[in-house]
């Protein structure tokens, strides 16, 4: 649903490289940010990490010089997509860089999106600056330059007793009009973006009974729990937290282009109840023990499900990975799928997603593959699904030297009647225009190939059609 994320992870490679130290007088995010938060990163000893970050191969990699000029025009890439990444824009408006953002804290970092149901979504941005005024007046100082050249108007308020500064900034070419808000109080330092941001973060920061808070979000704290139960004694170096239908469809109100397919999305999402996942989260931990980055997810998703969202269901049952398998794949990941699960509320939400709402389109495929004389005359329910065990496998390989074929993707499929279901897929591409059989290592092979008009409308050469998918 969230598209071209490539901002948001670089967002996400930022605010992991602020320094911090492990002791804090400040109250923590989790009890400070609203129970409608929508995305959280949080970072409480920065310091540790960094130092752990300059021994991955990430770190050694951002530290090489030949990077250099890719990390210095980061910040003019991120300023010429902030329309497409509206999580970025906050950290745009700042007008900082990462050795500003290193100074400020001594305790905790943590960017947010809030969204309270019926308002407008708020970026958020708290630091720690306990004892960190000097940098606190730096940053500030450097913010202000920033709305000057975004040509903001500059405004005092007072809001619950707390004096707030707030900037109104106009529309650009990425990014729509909009607002830029913070205060500093109980040795927090907070940027936000609306009116109803500001007093529910004041409210919290000054109220130790609020429950109006993420730590009190039911979705939060199961996703905290189910990680800290598998991290043991380890602390996490960073936590993430999203809802992910809710983060897809702020960004969505948040973007200055109006993007139909992105709200037809969002809508198909609500309609097949994948909002039912109320809850993802992660802790982090870098530079520890064998791996670089491990990163620990929990999901919640409360049952009874309905509609699509039935569909995926994901067997808890031990995972074997395949003795075929090679070591220098770049990923390899396996999944328990509920196939008979799979087929028996998938159509509707095919009809949805590719049929544009065209009801029974599913059904009316499948009936063609059964029936039509030139066609394969399966029942791909029984046939198919049903033979398919749940393990299924996906490796991801990208050779040397780098070429549009580099990407190499493979999905495998278990399953309980390997004759049968070999018979099935044989007979289903031999009456598939569009592939053919070929001797591979002594295995008959099907390729299917697709092919693509060029700009003038017609197809290429045959020596320019390149296999995109096999099987046998």
């Amino acid at each position: 649903m969230i598209q071209k994320t490539y901002t948001l992870l670089t967002l996400i490679a930022v605010v992991l490289c602020l320094n911090s130290r492990p002791i804090s007088a400040a109250k923590p995010s989790k009890d400070v940010l609203p129970a409608s938060t929508k995305f959280s990163l949080s970072i409480g000893k920065g310091q540790d990490f960094n130092d752990r970050l300059a021994t991955t191969q990430l770190g050694q990699m951002a530290a090489d010089p030949a990077l250099k000029p890719f990390l210095d025009d980061l910040p003019r890439q991120m300023r010429n997509q902030a329309s497409d990444h509206p999580l970025a824009a906050l950290r745009i408006d700042l007008g900082v860089d990462s050795a500003d953002l290193n100074n400020l804290s001594e305790g905790e970092v943590a960017w947010a999106l809030v969204h309270p149901e019926g308002m407008t979504p708020s970026r958020v941005l708290m630091a720690d600056v306990t004892s960190r005024q000097e940098q606190v007046d730096e940053l500030l100082e450097k913010v202000s330059a920033s709305m000057s050249e975004l040509k903001a108007t500059k405004a005092e308020s007072t809001v619950d007793g707390t004096s707030v500064t707030v900037f109104d900034i106009p529309a650009s070419a990425n990014l729509s009009a909009r607002k830029l808000a913070f205060f500093q109080q109980a040795d927090q330092l907070v940027f936000a973006e609306t009116d109803a941001a500001i007093r529910v973060l004041l409210k919290n920061l000054s109220n130790d009974d609020s429950t109006d808070t993420l730590s009190n979000q039911v979705g939060y704290q199961e996703v905290v729990k189910q990680c800290q139960q598998r991290a043991g004694d380890e602390s996490p170096d960073a936590i993430v937290f999203l809802v992910p239908i809710d983060l897809s469809d702020a960004m969505r109100q948040l973007s200055p282009k109006q993007d139909e397919r992105a709200d037809e999305s969002v809508l198909v999402a609500r309609k097949h109840n994948f909002d039912a996942i109320s809850a993802v989260g992660g802790f982090l931990t870098v530079g520890r023990g064998a791996f670089d980055f491990h990163i620990r997810i929990a999901i919640h998703a409360p049952q009874p499900w309905k509609n699509g969202m039935r569909s995926f269901r994901f067997p808890n049952t031990k995972m074997v990975p395949p003795t075929w398998v090679r070591g220098d794949n770049s990923g390899f990941t396996l999944i328990n799928i509920d196939f008979t699960q799979f087929a028996k509320y998938f159509g509707p939400l095919f009809d949805d997603t590719y049929g544009e709402g065209e009801e029974g389109l599913y059904d009316d495929l499948k009936n063609t593959m059964l029936e039509d004389p030139d066609g394969p005359q399966i029942d791909v329910d029984k046939e198919i699904f049903a033979r398919l065990s749940p393990q299924t496998t996906l490796l991801a390989r990208d050779t040397l030297p780098v070429t549009p074929d580099s990407p190499q993707r493979l999905i495998a499929f278990s399953t309980s009647d390997e004759a049968a279901l070999k018979a099935v897929v044989k007979k289903v591409l031999e009456s598939d225009p569009n592939s053919e059989a070929q001797n591979v290592a002594g295995q008959e092979v099907f390729f299917s190939y697709m092919e693509e008009e060029d700009d003038f409308g017609s197809a290429p050469a045959a020596e320019d059609v390149n296999p995109v998918s096999y099987t046998h």
